[in-house]
């Protein structure tokens, strides 16, 4: 069957709601509703085909994202650690008060670190994580929930995530715990996803990894 982009994008926002709203069932694998959502799904603003605007970078798509090591730089700034959700994991004593910046764009630090299996594109994952915004308002997460959300380290449809998740997920092994400050361009873009997601916002996420199936 041949999608047009619209269809596509549309099918991809389709696929993830629970997530972010945090309706849905209580399975946590985000199935198909009748509403887009990050958990994040992708957005069409997170495209490899989207066109920039003149003041706009080039984006790239999340499955072609990988962070390397030569490409990341150390943050100055110190940011006090986020508070552990209720249900998650500890965070380590010596978890760093800077955020590390990858070439995407995409900030990170390690909460706990893991020396198990990381994913890889393509994997299928169980992940437990809270979301919020600029200002600490959070918009959706799975602790509280009945099981972990259930996603593929791809930005492809019907269990695709946005492109700052295919990256930071691939950060971290099985158990550990990551920070994720996600800019626009690798979320929703200009676009947001109204009633959760303000146009051109930044994202931020605690995850654990769960495990790989």
């Amino acid at each position: 069957m041949v999608l047009t982009r619209s269809k596509v994008w549309l099918a991809i926002g389709l696929a993830v709601l629970p997530v972010f709203t945090g309706c849905g069932d209580d399975s946590g694998a985000a199935r198909a509703k009748p509403l887009p959502s990050a958990g994040p799904a992708a957005s069409s603003s997170s495209s490899s085909s989207a066109k920039p605007t003149t003041n706009e970078k080039p984006q790239t798509s999340g499955d072609e994202v990988a962070a390397k090591s030569g490409d990341e730089e150390s943050e100055s700034k110190k940011v006090a650690l986020p508070e552990v959700p209720s249900g998650a994991g500890p965070i380590d004593e010596d978890a760093p008060e800077v955020f590390t910046k990858t070439a995407s764009g995409l900030k990170y630090r390690i909460l706990r670190k893991s020396d198990d299996r990381k994913p890889q594109p393509d994997d299928l994952v169980i992940a437990a994580y809270k979301g919020w915004l600029d200002g600490g308002k959070s918009f959706d997460a799975s602790y509280g929930k009945s099981a972990p959300f259930e996603f593929m380290v791809t930005t492809r449809p019907p269990k695709g995530v946005i492109p700052g998740w295919v990256e930071g997920v691939q950060l971290i092994g099985v158990g550990g715990m990551i920070e994720l400050e996600i800019p626009a361009d690798l979320g929703y873009g200009p676009r947001g996803y109204p009633g959760a997601i303000p146009p051109n916002a930044t994202l931020h996420f605690i995850m654990e990894v769960k495990e790989i199936k």
